[in-house]
């Protein structure tokens, strides 16, 4: 991962003068016509669980309050 993103970094400095870390972090978060940044389609790629930061998906959340609440099975 680290290597891809450092060479993602370095064409960037490469195709801009006078680039500045700003410029970097702007283009690396400049979202593209997918609806993704470069940062957003790494993470995509190398993500093998949940990608919003909880360690269980919507739907299990959605399950657990269902069945507080009394409502599953019945």
């Amino acid at each position: 991962r680290l290597r891809e993103f450092s060479a993602i970094v370095k064409e960037i400095q490469a195709t801009i003068s006078g680039v500045t870390p700003d410029d970097v972090r702007a283009k690396l978060l400049d979202v593209g016509t997918d609806g993704m940044s470069v940062v957003d389609r790494l993470r995509r790629e190398r993500s093998s669980g949940a990608t919003w930061g909880m360690p269980v998906g919507p739907e299990h959340l959605i399950d657990a309050i269902r069945e507080s609440a009394g409502e599953v099975g019945q």
